[in-house]
């Protein structure tokens, strides 16, 4: 019997397949072919209705007739190697295609089945061509014999793409069971038309995805492949284990652009790359915080390289020398030398030693050159100075600008043996001013009718003078308010006004008005009634000059300067005082006493509303008052109703009246009257020059180092080398006798001199050494011996170290005879007197009047 696998419509040997469903004795079976391992790459589920088993079995025998060209005939032993499959009654068979499958059953129908065969290159052959390639659902009767007929498949195309391998990679895989390799992205397939399974391999470092699945045939599937991760360790050794200990910072690489860093240059670095073998790159290593780097430009991957070709920038530095000042220094067996502030020296990495050199020492000159001006004082009145005095000098300093500092702060004033004279500079504080006031502390009286010689000296122009002791200036002309005001060095009485309280000496009294306080005071009375007095603690010399710098308020009341009775005391109390008012719309000279005024003139001349020095002469021997305005007679009164007190006050006050009062005042002075009122002339001689032999030993360097040991890292940057120069500073003297002692201290250390011997009036000096460019502070302590009181000029100070080498002292003495008597006390007794004890000791007085006070009060007594 033929089974017609093609169509109905051909010869008597197409048999119609009839699902048979037994309704009595028959069993349905359904089974499901999901395993294709039961029947090949048969995907397809599969009811099988089995009849019920016959008494006895019987064969079913099946024969494979090959139709690509007709007629068909049975495959022939060419065909020995392609298998074909058969399933039928509940069983599968798979034999070559030329040979005869044979199915031993029950009796009875059962369904069959068979397998598309696969003869390579694209050619399949199917049980028929209308279906999937798997004639199925035949009832076929047992104990028969059929012809199975298979024609050439009608194929689909299945297509697979890649994306992710490199262009031209080989890939490969399984489709119904066939086996493909491309290098193209995509891999074609012509089947049958059915659902197979497929397969994708791994190609050379890429995985597939999917790797695997089923595949309706017809359909096109994607697949994506991805890089296979393989690490290749390539390690680094720096080639410094041996400096690990010197270098404090992390050493660090780039390789394949890939970094890494270690701690210590002793470990190596280890730099992972992927899928990267047997490639090489280059690398450059360096040392964190250092100027050190490696470079190679070839090392291969996963291989190990140690580097030893560092090169380092060690980099010195210089703190302290002048400008272009030469300095050098050796690393490493490398020297060089700059006059800039930084040596850059290169070496391999490593830790070497150094050796800095120190500049050559700057002498300083033993001969020192001194410009100074001769200045005469005469007084011309029939009676002494007082002393001491306060002398005025008006200067043309524009005379003498070639000598002077363009702010004066060089100009000192000298007596004939070279002591300084106290001097204070008022005002013209330029080199280019031609009326410069300096008020000098002359420290004796200058005869009537007689003259005495001072020098005006200049220092270097770059040397500042200015002490705020010895050598000063009025409170406004410092760059800071009352920074070099020496006037309590120089005037009898003297005050400024630095910071927001009066100063020690004065005291006010505000009734309604308003007193301020700031580098300076102010005074307002707005109302009538009102006033504000500020006044001295203590009684004016007498005669005496008040001077102020102020500035009269705006209104018609200003300010008033003069002197009171009573401390503090007002007009309106009945007591008198005696003023100059010095206003904007007048000036006049006010007298009060017992409530009731007088002034004179009425009304004068006003309109100084602009800082002046205003000034009032007081004497208790004279019915005259005179004020003066900057130092020009400006009222001259003299009134024989007034009758001056013994004592006075110097007092500064204003009042409110129809309209208000005010002033300010930049310091306020008391100073000795002149003779007669006039001041001693003065007058100037051409300038002179003056070498001093004083020699001074030579500034020297001293230097320092960050490094330790003078060792350092190669690539370092922080290693200075630090440079200072001292220079001296020598303090002489020629004033004191024979064999004494006297000594300096300057920034806290002594020296002392101490005269094995010599021969009075010899030069005597102690040196100090500071730092260059700095200002020491010095003081000089005054000598006391059994009879005599030694004080030296200057006793304080400060110098300019590099800029003045030497400073002058000079010691006046306060000697007195001292007359004594030796006296001799004995104990007869056998023990000790007890400790302390009181001795009594008679003295007949009357042996001794001419040495005893009359109460005694100059007696002492010593030990030896």
């Amino acid at each position: 019997m033929a089974v017609n696998m093609r169509n109905k419509g051909q010869s008597a040997a197409i048999f119609t397949l009839i699902i048979a469903i037994l309704v009595s004795t028959a069993l349905v079976v359904l089974l499901y072919m999901t395993n294709p391992g039961i029947f090949g790459n048969l995907a397809y589920l599969l009811t099988l209705i089995k009849a019920a088993p016959a008494v006895s079995p019987s064969q079913a025998i099946f024969t494979a007739y090959n139709c690509i060209n007709t007629p068909c005939t049975p495959f022939g032993s060419s065909y020995s190697s392609d298998m074909w499959t058969l399933y039928y009654g509940g069983s599968t068979q798979t034999q070559a295609l030329n040979s005869q499958i044979s199915f031993t059953v029950y009796n009875g129908t059962y369904t069959l089945a068979a397998q598309a065969i696969n003869l390579g290159k694209q050619l399949f052959l199917c049980p028929e061509t209308s279906n999937s390639g798997v004639y199925y659902n035949y009832s076929v009767p047992s104990g028969n014999s059929y012809k199975i007929y298979f024609y050439p498949c009608q194929l689909e195309t299945t297509t697979f793409t890649e994306t992710g391998l490199p262009s031209g990679q080989k890939w490969n895989m399984t489709y119904d069971g066939v086996f493909e390799l491309s290098t193209s992205n995509s891999l074609i397939f012509k089947v049958p038309i059915a659902k197979y399974a497929f397969s994708i391999n791994k190609s050379n470092g890429y995985e597939p995805n999917p790797a695997s699945g089923a595949l309706q045939s017809g359909q096109t599937q994607s697949i994506t492949f991805t890089p296979t991760i393989v690490y290749v360790t390539t390690t680094f050794y720096s080639g410094l284990s041996q400096y690990a200990s010197y270098y404090s910072g992390n050493w660090t690489l780039v390789y394949d652009g890939v970094t890494g860093t270690n701690t210590s240059l002793a470990k190596p670095i280890h730099i992972l790359t992927s899928n990267d073998q047997s490639q090489s790159y280059p690398v450059t290593a360096y040392i964190n915080n250092y100027v050190c780097n490696a470079k190679t430009s070839s090392v291969t991957t996963g291989s190990t390289y140690t580097f030893s070709n560092w090169n380092c920038i060690t980099l010195f530095s210089e703190s302290g020398l002048p400008i272009d000042k030469n300095w050098n220094l050796t690393y490493n067996g490398v020297f060089n030398g700059s006059t800039k502030s930084t040596i850059p020296i290169n070496t391999s990495a490593g830790y070497y030693k150094f050796k800095y050199f120190i500049p050559q020492n700057i002498p300083t000159s033993n001969q020192q050159q001194t410009y100074y001006v001769p200045i005469t004082i005469t007084n011309s009145q029939g009676s002494a100075t007082p002393s001491p005095f306060q002398q005025e000098v008006v200067v043309d300093s524009a005379d003498y600008q070639n000598y002077e500092a363009s702010n004066l702060q060089n100009v000192e004033f000298l007596y004939s043996n070279g002591q300084i004279i106290p001097s204070w500079l008022e005002s013209g504080a330029s080199s280019s001013s031609t009326q410069t006031i300096y008020w000098l502390k002359l420290a004796s009286s200058i005869p009537a009718g007689s003259s005495i010689t001072i020098y005006m000296e200049f220092a270097p122009k770059t040397t500042n003078l200015f002490n705020g002791n010895t050598i000063g200036e009025a409170p406004q002309l410092s760059p800071t308010y009352g920074e070099y005001d020496d006037g309590v060095d120089v005037f009898n009485g003297y005050w400024n006004f630095a910071g927001t309280s009066l100063p020690p000496g004065l005291t006010s009294i505000v009734d309604g008005g308003s007193l301020t306080v700031n580098d300076g005071i102010t005074l307002t009375a707005e109302n009538s009634g009102q006033y504000v007095i500020v006044y001295s603690s203590s009684v004016l010399p007498d005669p005496t000059v008040v001077d102020a710098w102020l500035t009269a308020g705006v209104s018609s009341y200003g300010i008033q300067l003069g002197e009171t009775t009573g401390s503090g005391v007002y007009s309106g109390f009945g007591t008198p005082y005696y003023t100059y008012e010095y206003a904007t719309e007048h000036t006049q000279i006010y007298y009060i006493n017992d409530g009731s005024d007088d002034y004179y003139p009425s009304s004068g001349t006003g309109g100084y509303a602009v800082p002046e020095v205003a000034s009032f002469v007081w004497s208790s021997t004279t019915d005259e008052a005179q004020a003066m305005l900057n130092y020009a007679n400006e009222i001259l009164w003299n009134n024989a109703n007034y009758a001056p007190p013994p004592t006075y006050y110097l007092t500064v006050f204003v009042s409110g009246s129809w309209v208000a009062g005010s002033g300010e005042i930049t310091w306020l002075r008391e100073r000795a009257s002149p003779p007669n009122g006039v001041m001693p002339s003065v007058s100037f001689g051409g300038v002179q020059t003056l070498q001093q032999a004083i020699s001074t030993p030579p500034c020297y360097y001293s230097t320092s180092s960050t490094a330790t040991n003078n060792e350092t890292e190669a690539g370092s940057s922080a290693n200075i080398i630090y440079y200072q120069e001292y220079c001296p500073v020598l303090f002489y003297q020629n004033t004191l006798p024979q064999g004494t002692d006297w000594s300096v201290t300057m920034n806290g250390n002594t020296e002392t001199w101490t005269p094995a011997s010599g021969s009075n009036g010899a030069v005597e000096n102690l040196t100090f050494y500071a730092l260059n460019d700095t200002v020491a502070s010095f003081t000089v302590p005054a000598i006391s011996t059994s009879n005599c009181k030694y004080t030296p000029t200057p006793s304080s100070g400060s110098v300019n170290v590099g800029k003045q080498f030497s400073q002058e002292v000079s010691y006046t003495s306060v000697c007195q005879n001292i007359e004594y008597l030796p006296i001799t006390i004995t104990n007869s007794q056998g023990s000790a007197t007890p400790s302390p004890f009181q001795q009594e000791v008679v003295v007949d007085s009357a042996d001794y009047q001419n040495y005893e006070a009359s109460n005694l009060q100059n007696v002492e007594f010593l030990y030896s």
